[in-house]
């Protein structure tokens, strides 16, 4: 690897993270490349040789949002929905909790993504998002898809807002857990109210639930 590919790798990044800690302030419509350039310390024209505009930096983002979750969520097989569920829920939530900027710029700047970038990220996002409506398949199997579909986007922008709150609301001890376990339980809820009498077993910070309270939970 050239001296000159690494600069320009090493610039990229600091675009970059530029762009990400921009975005996330003040969102995408209110920033220019000039404030991204001059945040990175490189000015004028020079940042286009780096990134075609801020639809690019934007698009690149949302490129390296999904790849740290897909690795984080990785391709592990599991034998019972409801461990799978438990999985997902930790793992994105500790995927937000360790990129608070990158999620809200997922949740709120979703609609400003141009194309192709939207396409190209909707096609990487769908396997994990049928990954989710297949979960829930298994442990509700009276759901609909389409339940099961709307109850999975609800899931996942509670999830990504994290970074949209105020710090205080992010002080909490234990955090990831505490949104796992709220995840879980909102997903757990497609069962009825039956999900009520269950104490926090089984959540991904508990130790399981039975397969009596299971019966229970989706008779």
């Amino acid at each position: 690897m050239n001296v000159r590919y690494r600069c320009g790798v090493k610039r990229d990044r600091k675009i970059l993270l530029a762009a990400q800690r921009l975005f996330h302030e003040r969102g995408f419509d209110a920033v220019g490349m000039d404030e991204v350039g001059e945040t990175a310390g490189i000015t004028g024209p020079a940042i286009y040789r780096h990134f075609s505009g801020k639809d690019e930096l934007l698009g690149t983002l949302f490129d390296e949002a999904v790849s740290a979750l897909l690795i984080r969520v990785g391709d592990q097989e599991f034998d019972d929905p409801w461990e799978e569920l438990a999985f997902l829920a930790k793992a994105h939530a500790e995927f937000v909790y360790e990129h608070q900027e990158l999620a809200s710029i997922l949740i709120r700047d979703d609609r400003s993504l141009a194309e192709p970038f939207q396409r190209r990220h909707r096609r990487r996002e769908r396997p994990y998002i049928e990954r989710w409506i297949a979960v829930l398949g298994g442990c509700f199997p009276d759901r609909s898809e389409e339940e099961r579909t709307s109850a999975t986007f609800a899931i996942l922008h509670m999830l990504n807002s994290i970074g949209t709150w105020p710090r205080g609301a992010r002080r909490t001890e234990n955090l990831p857990d505490l949104i796992a376990d709220m995840a879980y339980g909102a997903a757990a809820a497609l069962g009825g109210s039956g999900w009520r009498e269950l104490t926090g077993a089984g959540r991904p910070s508990g130790d399981g639930i039975s397969a009596e309270s299971r019966s229970d939970l989706v008779a």
